[in-house]
């Protein structure tokens, strides 16, 4: 019983622990997720409240920077309109003229566009035969529609493709002219002329914070873009951006102004950037804002969480497993084994040993019964002996007695085997209750033929086989059973004892030859010399015998209290032998 019944109770105990600390630490993890993702909801609202807030000072900000640069612009352009009447003067004039007048008109560059998009004079060398409507139908309309119309137009803030520098453009269409004049000016110089002391990526930084490095935020902006197509390029470093941002705008439906995309521990968010005044010129389109989202709050959260979770479930299953089975082995386990071993003493016959151990509950009421059922016994015993003349009377008597007191305890064994949830324990008190049932079985037979006191055996081993096999349930209903035991009759000692190795041998069969099979065959046989009788007992199992449990010690020892010997052959099956001599 001990190995069975310590490997159950550690097992079941290790998984009940187990479950219940990973259902404690999944639901603090479960809980803490959502609350920090509520937190990171929260907080990114909050931001996008306060960088929306910024958004419309920035358009403030280019609004007034525009409006002053555009004015600047319109003045330089009615000034070159007046020195080149001709697309042909600006060309002889040369590009270190232009140059000279860019600085003087306090503009950047100056370029002289033909009527088909060609720049034909300029002061930016890489921008000579440049073709001005390649860059889109939108831009090639509104240009044609300036030639010779004496009209002047803004185009708003943008980053030049060449340079990539921010630039303001303006263009002047002479009246009657032939060709374009376009001006540029770069925003540096025109924030300097609106907000002196600041320059673009001062003021950028300042307005969105971009140039915080730290990572105590929840959603910041890193970075302010410009393009009409791609590649987009960046106001901040005046450079293309990243190829998969240039992706993430181009593919992205940005119709709401808002697009994601995960990048490991933050999420890109691409807001696009729209100047609400429409009198600044022909490009309203073509901002975006890229902001930074810490999302790998919940992330961090879940991953340190589960580690010191994992740490805390581990030791309190390390904790409550040692504690909670040391207290289970001294209130139940090794009081069950205490109290087998002495039922097995005195089934043997030692009369010192002692089945109560003092305690209050069920255990140790089945071993106060006991004990005071072998005490009646025993008494009887020696009244008995006092009076040879009410010999009969008095074992007649006694076996009445004895009878009761084994249904109580068998009593007590069932009561307590129903109340109990442990399956081992159980199992164990039911064992108990097996072999005080067979020795009540044995005393039925003696009362029943007062007159005949010896037990007719081949009844005793079809009870026993009928008992074990209804305690074992419907799995023992293929197993065949072959009692040849014909004409043999034992005194009531013997009977006990024969039975009770029977009772054990038979059981193990059922426990361990026939666990895995559910048919087969069992057959026990006797055989009787002059002076000595054997009992074979064969089965076909294919299942291992337990050859140490404490039942098989019983066996043992009983056997050698009737001086014989108990054996074991395996082979196809197990054949078991016990032979007695015969006094």
């Amino acid at each position: 019983m001990e190995p069975r019944l310590r490997h159950y109770i550690s097992v079941r105990l290790m998984l009940s622990i187990m479950a219940s600390g990973i259902l404690a630490g999944g639901a603090v993890i479960l809980a803490g997720t959502l609350l920090i993702e509520d937190i990171v909801d929260d907080a990114t609202s909050i931001a996008f409240r306060e960088i929306e807030n910024r958004l419309s000072i920035m358009e403030a900000i280019l609004s007034r920077i525009e409006r002053d640069a555009s004015e600047a612009g319109f003045k330089a352009l009615a000034m070159l309109e007046a020195q080149y009447p001709s697309i042909e003067e600006a060309m002889a004039a040369g590009m270190d003229t232009l140059k000279n007048d860019a600085e003087r008109l306090g503009v950047d560059e100056v370029y002289f566009i033909s009527n088909d998009g060609i720049i034909a004079a300029t002061s930016f060398e890489p921008d000579v035969g440049f073709n001005l409507f390649s860059l889109g139908t939108n831009f090639v309309g509104r240009l044609t529609q300036l030639i010779g119309s004496g009209r002047f137009e803004n185009l708003r803030i943008s980053i030049s493709t060449r340079t990539s520098h921010a630039n303001s453009y303006q263009f002047h269409g002479p009246d009657g002219a032939d060709f374009i004049i376009e001006v540029s000016t770069r925003l540096d110089r025109a924030i300097a002329r609106t907000f002196p002391g600041y320059e673009l990526h001062s003021l950028l930084k300042l307005l969105f914070n971009t140039g915080y490095e730290g990572n105590d935020y929840i959603v910041k902006a890193t970075d302010v873009l410009w393009g009409l197509n791609p590649p987009y390029r960046s106001f901040i470093s005046e450079q293309p951006i990243d190829p998969e941002l240039q992706i993430m705008i181009r593919d992205a439906s940005l119709s709401d102004g808002l697009w994601t995309e995960p990048d490991g521990k933050n999420t890109i968010i691409v807001r696009q950037l729209k100047i609400k005044n429409e009198e600044l010129g022909i490009a309203d389109q073509g901002l975006f804002v890229v902001f930074s989202v810490r999302t790998s709050l919940s992330r961090d959260f879940i991953i340190s969480s589960v580690a010191l979770s994992g740490f805390l479930i581990l030791t309190s299953i390390v904790l409550s497993f040692f504690l909670t089975r040391k207290s289970f082995d001294k209130r139940v386990t090794s009081r069950l084994e205490t109290l087998e071993t002495a039922m097995s003493k005195v089934a043997a016959g030692d009369e010192e040993t002692s089945l109560d151990d003092g305690m209050t509950d069920e255990i140790a009421s089945i071993g106060r019964s006991a004990e005071n059922m072998v005490a009646q016994i025993r008494e009887r015993n020696t009244e008995l002996l006092a009076s040879h003349a009410a010999n009969h009377a008095l074992i007649h008597e006694l076996d009445h007695r004895v009878h009761n007191n084994l249904q109580f305890a068998m009593s007590l064994a069932s009561m307590q085997s129903r109340t109990t949830e442990s399956t081992a324990t159980k199992d164990a008190l039911e064992r108990m209750r097996s072999r005080l049932t067979m020795m009540s079985m044995v005393q039925d037979h003696a009362i029943k033929k007062s007159d005949f006191p010896d037990i007719d055996m081949t009844r005793i081993f079809y009870d026993i086989c009928a008992e074990i096999s209804g305690y074992h349930g419907y799995s023992t209903a293929g197993i065949k059973r072959w009692i040849e035991v014909e004409d043999l009759f034992l005194d009531t000692e013997t009977a006990i004892a024969i039975g009770l190795v029977a009772a054990e041998i038979i059981d193990n069969a059922y426990r361990h030859a026939f666990k895995t099979s559910k048919t087969g065959t069992l057959s026990i046989r006797s055989e009787k010399t002059d002076d000595s009788l054997a009992f074979t007992f064969d089965d076909d199992g294919e299942g291992v015998i337990d050859k140490v449990s404490v039942g098989l010690e019983l066996a043992l020892a009983l056997s050698d209290q009737l001086g014989g010997s108990l054996t074991w052959q395996s082979g196809e099956g197990h054949r078991v032998l016990l032979t007695i001599p015969l006094a």
